[in-house]
């Protein structure tokens, strides 16, 4: 077969479908079958007796999809004539006319179709071809253009947010920097401490969207990985003798949408934070331990001490620490289920599901 032409076959048919004669042009379909079902994946036999059907009932058939045993998929015409059927297949749905026009020689002068067919099928099926080819044509060049319209529109919007997520860092870094500066100036241990919590909430999104650029996910985040250096930042800069108190990680590999991490790294500043600053009063010594397990469909990320453990009149639902409305805040944001546990320490854990 020349390898610019036509992939297909042709063939001469009787009226029930067994083969007279097969002209292949590179289909490398069995030639020793002895019927048009037989050529077919056994997936597709009951179809192609359907198309066999349809040509006997009305004449002709257009653009059937049929998988040959060699298991290529095919687009078949074919019409009726003088008692037989004359069928073409092709690889492309365009090559189809192409080898019917190959095979003239081969098809009847005047097929005759009885007298409610009217007019000759040939031109009626080279006719159909020809405009299924023409639109299948139109359609390749309108669906070219709009793929590349969107490309277009794809790597401009990747630009853009590639651009907001630096500059939200950048921004964020200045706050951070701001804060810190004022901080030196701060004498009383009590506002210092609510500098640096601001300044830690300011740098954790500025790490987010840092990662968010670097990653060219845009919405995607190794939660993972984003948490340990969360963790360890926010071990840093609120310790100042560190082999005091331990930090344990146990946290597991996961991507995470950015409307769930949000709200997760505000939720660790806050635990994490209120752990330093509550759970290990007048130097006492400790662990902290930031888990993050993967569950059938869920998450739970922990954050828990080994200190002194809550009040005894700590209640969740109606406690006025603005830290502990926030936490509950972020995770009704998240639709989770906050749990506290206060025996030989504290344990903060939220269940939840990644954003859809």
């Amino acid at each position: 077969m020349n390898n610019n032409g036509p992939e297909g076959v042709f063939l001469i048919l009787r009226k029930d479908g067994f083969i007279e004669k097969i002209i292949d042009h590179g289909s490398d379909v069995p030639l020793t079958m002895e019927s048009f079902v037989d050529l077919m994946d056994i997936g597709s036999q009951a179809k192609a007796s359907l198309f066999i059907q349809e040509i006997n009932d009305k004449g002709a058939a257009y653009n059937w999809e049929l998988n040959l045993k060699n298991l290529k998929t095919y687009h078949f015409s074919g019409f009726m004539a003088d008692e037989r059927i004359y069928a073409v297949g092709a690889a492309r749905k365009e090559d189809m006319i192409k080898i019917y026009r190959l095979v003239d020689t081969e098809l009847p002068e005047t097929p005759e179709m009885g007298p409610s067919a009217g007019g000759d099928v040939r031109e009626e099926l080279f006719d159909e071809l020809t405009r299924l080819n023409n639109q299948l044509s139109a359609a390749r060049r309108e669906l070219l253009k709009k793929n590349l319209e969107l490309e277009k529109a794809l790597k401009e919007k990747e630009m853009l947010l590639r651009e907001i997520n630096h500059r939200v860092k950048n921004n964020l870094m200045i706050i951070s920097s701001i804060l810190n500066i004022q901080s030196r100036y701060v004498k009383d241990r009590d506002d210092l401490m609510l500098f640096r919590e601001a300044q830690s909430k300011a740098r954790a999104m500025a790490m987010l969207h840092e990662r968010l650029y670097t990653s060219g996910k845009h919405r995607r985040v190794d939660f993972g990985e984003y948490l340990r250096g969360l963790v360890r930042d926010l071990y840093q800069t609120f310790l100042s003798d560190p082999g005091r108190i331990a930090l344990e990680t146990d946290i597991d590999e996961a991507e995470l949408d950015i409307n769930t991490v949000v709200p997760l790294a505000l939720i660790v500043n806050e635990l994490f934070t209120n752990a330093i600053k509550h759970a290990f009063p007048e130097g006492k010594k400790g662990r902290i331990r930031v888990s993050f397990k993967k569950g059938d469909g869920s998450y739970i990320l922990a954050v828990e001490d080994d200190g002194v453990g809550l009040p005894e009149n700590f209640d969740l639902q109606s406690t006025s620490s603005m830290g502990m409305q926030l936490v509950k805040s972020l995770t009704d944001q998240l639709n989770g289920n906050l749990k506290v546990e206060s025996e030989g320490g504290t344990r903060f854990s939220i269940e939840f599901r990644d954003w859809k």
